[in-house]
């Protein structure tokens, strides 16, 4: 095949662009530069199994060589040595994550394992070295799938069938990929399902003509420069709220294609094609791959090791580094390997292939389990911190209308007839061991009623994190009639309030709620969100202690505080009062922990927090205070509606005694 210096130099406009947009450089929108590859991807390898089967030499065995010697040696420098810096530098539950992600590697299943844990409850993008790998992973699968259904038309004498069954398949993929995101779910991004189509734009490339029609030069010169504006102006208009990939994926896929398309032509080449072949940008493109894998784990170690946000500076020093790393990676490590400089012989290839995913799974395992099997790593003083960090998963599940009131949790005394309902988001999740305990000790019996991103209020909510919005209608619906037909008459709001009154209607919803809850005779309690923290609080507090660094930093001010919450602080409180509402404020009892004017996050004991923004078991225990004239309510009412119930039995029994003895 034709080598083409265009498309390297296309190679190193997606990678350019993805690199500076997680450095955070401008290029908000860079990661559609992971959309570039895949259509270039998609070309490359149907060029190549076209060539095979013309010559008659195409063998799955050959092409799934060629596939392991380009992708496997720089992916596992790159995974050794970020295991080997975690090691040395991650909090136990950033090295685990860490762990579980090179099995799902290991596995081609990265992208399934970050579709799964990269949700509402995971941790921060920045807290996930390989998370990168995702990309990689849907393309291994479409490696494992194409190659068979053009084996097999071939093998069936059915070859003409190949465009037909790709174009459906990639109408199929492209609904998904729209229907994905208009439900808000997040996998989306994630799955070879809904990412095929882009890869599929380049099969479909490969597979028609090679001559393009004949356009003048001025006309080619236009839609290349149209084509290139695809990929580069979603690079400023779009960024993380962007609904992604769906139709928006469109531009930087359609200009992709139609590049690689104009640029098979060498007799009319395009400006944009003389730029993409100019040699400096060329050589960009050579090491693409290893400049891919090479800078996020940077980027993710360089902010993991700040307290405040990088500087400009630091995170330009990143970039070089990665363009260095990849330089020597290309050099030493791909070429050899690509050239049959290393294992030339196919077992021996063979034979290193099955060794190399045995370490990545058994490094991953090690990863994964080193606080058992390695408790040593963190001296025991930084080991007792970073146990206070841990959150209670058993009260981490979201809630639907179909769940209530069977499945919802069951809090304190399983004898006792539900009087308190806790109603809330993944913040209200955060709270419940706490109120279980509390629940127990006083003999009463509550129900917690969660789901992540999904206020705790009537309609018309904010949008939320994933599902259907008319999902959380019916939720609400299903809870408040619930709250009619049973003893509950004390019921808690607990959620992540900033979130939602970016809804300018989200203040009339929720005075709304506390409307027909007080209706229906239920004692409303609202309590005011913990402050928000810009970093992930428990790595940042152990990481402190575990290098001896300054933790005043880690602070925030009650300013800041104020600031994060002025719209509900100003706005919303006054009329909660007005109504009688109850207001659970934890402000005052972690200054009287800390013994500061200023919110700390953690004390001498352990963490308050599991992340930048939900408490962990040992934080929710710091608040309990505001919650025990709560409880303390409920258990006294529940003791004099027993004593008055046992006053008339008496009475009941002592007229009867009474009348006996007169007869």
């Amino acid at each position: 095949m034709n080598y083409r210096a265009d498309i390297d130099g296309l190679r190193t406009v997606a990678v350019l662009i993805v690199v500076l947009c997680h450095a955070e450089l401008g290029f908000r929108g860079g990661y559609v530069g992971v959309d570039v590859f895949f259509v270039i991807s998609g070309y490359l390898i149907t060029r190549l199994m076209l060539k095979d089967f013309d010559a008659g030499t195409f063998s799955l065995i050959h092409f799934w060589e060629r596939r392991v010697r380009r992708i496997l040696p720089a992916l596992v420098v790159v995974v050794a040595t970020t295991l080997v810096v975690g090691w040395f530098t991650l909090v136990p539950a950033v090295f685990q994550s860490l762990g579980r992600s090179v099995v799902a590697l290991g596995g081609l299943h990265a992208n399934l394992f970050f579709a799964r844990d990269t949700g509402y409850f995971a941790a921060s993008a920045y807290d996930k070295p390989l998370l990168h790998t995702w990309s990689l992973a849907v393309e291994e699968q479409f490696y494992l799938v194409v190659p068979l259904l053009f084996w097999g038309a071939v093998r069936l004498r059915r070859r003409s069938w190949i465009g037909p069954v790709v174009a459906l398949a990639s109408m199929i993929s492209f609904y998904a990929s729209v229907s994905g995101v208009q439900d808000g779910n997040l996998r989306t991004y994630y799955l070879l399902t809904t990412r095929a189509w882009e890869l599929f734009a380049g099969v479909l490339i490969a597979l028609g003509p090679r001559e393009v029609p004949a356009l003048g030069l001025r006309t080619r010169n236009f839609i290349a420069a149209a084509a290139l504006a695809g990929i580069l102006l979603p690079c400023f208009y779009y960024d993380h709220n962007t609904s992604f990939p769906g139709l928006a994926a469109l531009p930087p896929v359609l200009g992709a294609a139609a590049l690689i398309v104009l640029g098979g032509d060498a007799t009319r080449v395009t400006w944009v094609h003389r730029l993409l072949s100019w040699r400096p940008v060329v050589l960009v493109g050579l090491i693409s791959y290893s400049l891919y894998l090479w800078h996020w784990p940077l980027i993710v170690f360089l902010k993991y090791s700040s307290i405040s946000s990088p500087s400009v500076g630091a995170r330009v020093l990143a970039v070089v580094v990665s363009m260095a790393l990849a330089i020597a990676t290309y050099r030493y490590v791909e070429v050899p390997f690509r050239q049959r400089k290393y294992l030339a012989a196919r077992p021996r290839l063979a034979w290193a292939t099955g060794a190399t995913f045995a370490c990545l799974f058994a490094g991953g395992l090690i990863a994964r389990h080193s606080d058992n099997w390695w408790p040593s790593r963190l001296p025991p003083q930084v080991r007792a911190l970073a146990d206070t960090c841990a959150p209670d998963r058993s009260f981490m599940r979201n809630h639907k209308a179909a769940d209530v009131p069977q499945n919802l949790f069951r809090l304190g005394d399983d004898n006792a007839a539900p009087q308190l309902l806790i109603w809330g988001d993944s913040h209200a999740q955060a709270v419940l061991p706490v109120l279980d305990e509390m629940c127990r000790r006083a003999g009463i019996a509550a129900r917690g009623a969660t789901h992540g991103g999904w206020a705790p209020v009537l309609r018309p909510c904010a949008v939320p994190a994933e599902g259907k919005l008319e999902a959380s209608f019916d939720y609400a619906d299903a809870l408040i009639e619930y709250v009619k037909t049973s003893d509950i008459r004390t019921v808690i709001l607990v959620g992540y309030w900033r979130c939602y009154f970016m809804n300018p209607r989200f203040s009339e919803s929720l005075l709304n709620t506390v409307d027909e809850l007080q209706r229906m005779g239920c004692r409303v309690c609202f309590m005011k969100d913990v402050p928000n923290y810009e970093i992930d609080v428990a790595a940042k507090v152990v990481q402190c202690a575990w290098q001896g660094r300054d933790t005043s930093n880690l602070s925030i001010s009650l300013q800041t505080y104020e600031g994060q919450n002025q719209h509900l602080l100003e706005t919303v409180v006054p009329h909660l009062l007005s109504r009688g509402v109850q207001l659970l404020d934890p402000i005052p009892v972690l200054q009287a922990r800390t013994k500061s004017v200023d919110l700390r996050p953690f004390d001498d004991a352990g963490s308050f927090y599991r992340d930048a923004d939900h408490l962990s078991v040992y934080g929710a225990r710091v608040i309990q205070p505001i919650f025990t004239p709560v409880i303390e309510t409920i258990a006294s009412r529940r003791t004099d509606t027993r004593v008055s119930s046992t006053a008339k039995t008496d009475a009941f029994q002592s007229s009867d005694s009474e009348k006996t003895a007169s007869r």
